[in-house]
C-alpha cells in the first residue's frame, strides 16, 4: 500500500471516530441560578466565576438574557481598560517631577473609580440576566393556599392557581 493511501485511511478512521463520539451527548435539565453578594450558585453548586454561567444562560436561547450577559462581559472588559491612562502616563513621563506623581495618582484614582463603576454596572446586568433566566425555567403553573386574619379576628382562606403563558 502506498504511503498516501495509508495516511488517507488513517485520516478517515480518525474523523469517523470523532463523529461517533460527538453524537453521544447528555441533555441535563436547567437549574436555577442564585446570587449571594458577589458569589454565584448554579443549583446548589458554587461556580468559580460569572463566566461559568454562560452555557446555562445561553441554553434557554433568549435574546434578552444574551443581551444582558454580553453587556456584562463588555463592562467587565472595560474594568481593565479603566487603568490604561495611568499606565500610559507612567511609561511616557518618567522624569520624576512632583507634578508627574500627582497626575499619575489622579489617573490611578480615576481608574479605580472607573473600575468600581463598571463592576457595579456589570453585576447589575448579570443580575437582570439571572432574573430573566430563572423566570424562563420556572414551572408553568402553581397552586397556592393562603390564610389571613382580619382585624375582627376572622380567618380567611383563599386558593389560587397561576398559569404562565
Amino acid at each position: 500500500m502506498s504511503t498516501f493511501l495509508k495516511l488517507f485511511l488513517l485520516f478517515v478512521l480518525l474523523c469517523s471516530n470523532g463523529f461517533a463520539v460527538a453524537q453521544f451527548t447528555k441533555s441535563l435539565p436547567l437549574q436555577p441560578i442564585y446570587k449571594e453578594g458577589w458569589k454565584y450558585f448554579y443549583g446548589t453548586k458554587k461556580v468559580n466565576s460569572a463566566y461559568s454561567l454562560q452555557i446555562p444562560l445561553e441554553g434557554i436561547d433568549n435574546r434578552e438574557v444574551d443581551r444582558y450577559f454580553n453587556s456584562f462581559k463588555t463592562f467587565q472588559n472595560l474594568r481593565g481598560l479603566a487603568y490604561i491612562p495611568s499606565v500610559i502616563y507612567l511609561f511616557t513621563n518618567l522624569n520624576g517631577s512632583q507634578q508627574s506623581g500627582e497626575t499619575f495618582t489622579y489617573l490611578l484614582l480615576a481608574g479605580v473609580a472607573g473600575d468600581l463603576v463598571f463592576n457595579i454596572i456589570s453585576q447589575s446586568r448579570m443580575g437582570k440576566a439571572i432574573d430573566i433566566y430563572n423566570i424562563a425555567i420556572a414551572p408553568r403553573g402553581s397552586l397556592n393556599l393562603q390564610m389571613e386574619r382580619t382585624k375582627t379576628n376572622q380567618t380567611l382562606i383563599s386558593f389560587g392557581f397561576r398559569q404562565r403563558f
